[in-house]
C-alpha cells in the first residue's frame, strides 16, 4: 500500500498543504490527465462542481485530521477535553473551581427595643450571607451557631459560594453503570491547600446495601467494593460510575449521590462586604422578633475561591507531574513541589552551589504569592508540609522555607513625548490616561503569573536569568522596561538623552542576586515638550 502511495503522490508529497485550492488544484491535474482534452475547468457546469465539492470535503478531513493529531501532545493541544484525556494517560487530573471561605460572624438585634436579644438566637447550617449593593455574591454556613442571650454576635463561623445539591437514581443492574449530576460547575473536593491534581471528587453516595467510597480507578477493586469513579468533563458536569461487579460491585435498589456545585473566584468577597443574611432566623428563643445580620472582618481565604485549572496551566504542569511523582530529589522537585501548594505562584530552591551562606545539606526555598507580596505564615507552613510529606521514603537535602521573599523594587523615570490630545479631553485628563496605562503595562510586565496561572516569562529570580554559556547574570534588561513605556497608548517616543530614562536611577540594566525577585517601585514621568510632571 505504501508503494503505491508513493507512486501515486510521491514520497516527497508536502501533506499539510492540503487545503481547498490544493486539492482543487490537483484534482484538475488528474481530471486533465485521464481527459487532456477537458477545457470546461473554467465554466459553470455539473462537473465542476462535482470537483469543488470533492475539494472542500477533503480541504475539511485534513483540517480535522491535522488538529486531531495536535490534540494528541501536551506542547500543541488546545482543548480542554484533550488535556482530560492526556491527564488520564499519567494519572494528572485537571483541577476544578474551589469554593471560597470567609470567616463570618452573625449579629442579632432586637427590632422593638434596640440592644442586645434577651433569648438566644440558633442560625442553623445553610443559612444564606450576602453582600449588598448590585454586585450580589452569596456564601452558605457550613456549621450551625447560637448566640447566646445577651450577647452581640456569635462565634465565627465558616461560610463558602456553594450550594449542596442531592439526587437519587435507580440502579440498573448493567455493568459500569453512569450516574449524570445535574448541576454545575461540580466542586471537585474539599479545600486542598497541597493542589494536589490527583486528589479524589468530594461526594457522598449510598445505595441500598450502604455507601460508596470514591476511587480513582477500578484496577484495585474486588467484586465486592463499593467504589466509584467520578468523571468531570470539560464542561465541569460530573459522571459518577460504578463498578461491573468484578471490579467494584453492583448498585442495588436507588442510589443518592449529595455533592456540590459552584465556586469560582468570582465568589471571593473583601473584608467587610458580607453584611445580609437571607434565610435567617426572626425570633429568639423567647419569641422576641429579631434582626439578624453578617459581618465578615478580613476578605476571604487566601488560596479559596480559585477558579478551575487552565489548559495552559496543565500543560505546563502535567509533563513535570509525572516526572516528579511524590519525591523531592533534586532542586526543581523543590520548586515544582513548592509550586503545587495552593496560593504559591513561583518558586526557586537554592544551594551552596549558588549561594555561599547555605550549609551544606541544606536547601533553601524561596517563594512568591500569587498577586506578590509576602508570603503568610499559613502559606509558608503549608509549603513546609507539602516538601516533607513529598520527600519521604528519600534522603535529600533539609528544606528551609524562607519567611521573606526578597524583591528588589524597580523604580522607572521616563520623559515621554505624547501624541496630540484626543478630542473631547483635556489636557490634565490626557495625562491621567497616558500615565495609567503606562502603570498597567509595567504592573502587567512584573506580576509573578498570568491569568492563566502559568509563569510570567517577563520575571523570574536573579538565579534563572541567564546567558547563552548557561552562566547566571542575573539581570532585567533596560531595554525590556523602555519598550513596555514606549508601547503604550499614546506615547510618541521616550526620550533618548543619557538622563531621560533610568531604571533606580541608572541608564542600565538593572542586576539581581540570585534569591531576588523583581518588582515594580515607583514611576516618575515627566511630559517632554512641557517638562512638567504628570
Amino acid at each position: 500500500m505504501t508503494d503505491i502511495i508513493s507512486q501515486q503522490f510521491g514520497s516527497n508529497q508536502d501533506y499539510t498543504s492540503n487545503d481547498f485550492e490544493t486539492l482543487l488544484a490537483r484534482l484538475q491535474s488528474l481530471t486533465g490527465s485521464v481527459f487532456p482534452g477537458w477545457t470546461e475547468a473554467t465554466r459553470v457546469g455539473f462537473a465542476n462542481v462535482l470537483r469543488a465539492q470533492n475539494a472542500f470535503v477533503g480541504d475539511v478531513l485534513c483540517y480535522l485530521m491535522n488538529n486531531k493529531k495536535k490534540e494528541c501532545h501536551w506542547g500543541t493541544l488546545s482543548q480542554r477535553h484533550s488535556a482530560i484525556n492526556m491527564g488520564k494517560l499519567i494519572s494528572y487530573r485537571l483541577g476544578g473551581a474551589t469554593p471560597a471561605q470567609t470567616e463570618v460572624v452573625f449579629r442579632a438585634e432586637r427590632t422593638i427595643l434596640p440592644g442586645k436579644v434577651a433569648g438566644s438566637v440558633y442560625i442553623p447550617e445553610g443559612v444564606i450571607c450576602r453582600t449588598s449593593g448590585t454586585n450580589i455574591i452569596r456564601q452558605r454556613s457550613l456549621s450551625a451557631v447560637t448566640i447566646a442571650a445577651g450577647s452581640a454576635e456569635s462565634s465565627i463561623v465558616m461560610v463558602e459560594n456553594s450550594t449542596e445539591e442531592t439526587e437519587s437514581f435507580p440502579a440498573n443492574g448493567k455493568k459500569f453503570q453512569e450516574l449524570v449530576l445535574g448541576y454545575t460547575p461540580f466542586v471537585e473536593g474539599e479545600y486542598d491547600i497541597y493542589g494536589d491534581s490527583s486528589h479524589l471528587a468530594k461526594i457522598d453516595m449510598s445505595d441500598s446495601i450502604g455507601p460508596f467510597e470514591t476511587v480513582d480507578s477500578f484496577l484495585d477493586s474486588r467484586a465486592s467494593d463499593a467504589h466509584a469513579v467520578v468523571l468531570v468533563d470539560e464542561n465541569n458536569k460530573a459522571t459518577v460510575r460504578i463498578g461491573d461487579g468484578q471490579n467494584g460491585r453492583l448498585a442495588n435498589g436507588t442510589i443518592t449521590v449529595a455533592y456540590k456545585y459552584g465556586g469560582g473566584e468570582a465568589g471571593r468577597v473583601e473584608a467587610e462586604q458580607l453584611t445580609v443574611v437571607e434565610n435567617g432566623p426572626t425570633v429568639d428563643s423567647n419569641g422576641n422578633p429579631v434582626v439578624v445580620t453578617c459581618f465578615n472582618e478580613n476578605a476571604s481565604i487566601e488560596g479559596t475561591g480559585t477558579d478551575r485549572e487552565t489548559v495552559a496551566y496543565a500543560k505546563q504542569t502535567a509533563p513535570a507531574s509525572s516526572r516528579v511523582g511524590q519525591y523531592t530529589i533534586a532542586k526543581e522537585d523543590y520548586v515544582f513541589n513548592a509550586k503545587r501548594v495552593a496560593g504559591v505562584a513561583r518558586a526557586l530552591c537554592l544551594t551552596n552551589n549558588e549561594e555561599a551562606a547555605i550549609p551544606n545539606g541544606r536547601v533553601r526555598v524561596y517563594i512568591v504569592p500569587e498577586g506578590g507580596g509576602q508570603p503568610a505564615s499559613a502559606l509558608i507552613s503549608n509549603v513546609e508540609t507539602m516538601l516533607q510529606v513529598t520527600r519521604r521514603h528519600t534522603v535529600t537535602a533539609i528544606p528551609e522555607v524562607m519567611s521573606v521573599t526578597p524583591y528588589l523594587n524597580i523604580d522607572v523615570y521616563a520623559v515621554v513625548y505624547l501624541r496630540p490630545i484626543p478630542a473631547g479631553y483635556t489636557r490634565s485628563e490626557y495625562l491621567a490616561v497616558v500615565r495609567d496605562q503606562i502603570e498597567t503595562a509595567l504592573e502587567d510586565f512584573f506580576i509573578p503569573s498570568l491569568s492563566d496561572g502559568t509563569e510570567n516569562p517577563n520575571v523570574d529570580f536573579g538565579a534563572n536569568y541567564k546567558d547563552i554559556n548557561d552562566n547566571i547574570i542575573g539581570e532585567i534588561a533596560w531595554s525590556d522596561i523602555l519598550n513596555e513605556v514606549r508601547d503604550a497608548g499614546y506615547v510618541r517616543k521616550v526620550g533618548s538623552g543619557a538622563d531621560e530614562f533610568l531604571l533606580n536611577g541608572e541608564r542600565d540594566d538593572v542586576f539581581l542576586f540570585p534569591y531576588q525577585f523583581p518588582a515594580f517601585g515607583e514611576i516618575t514621568l515627566i511630559d517632554g515638550d512641557s517638562g512638567e510632571e504628570f
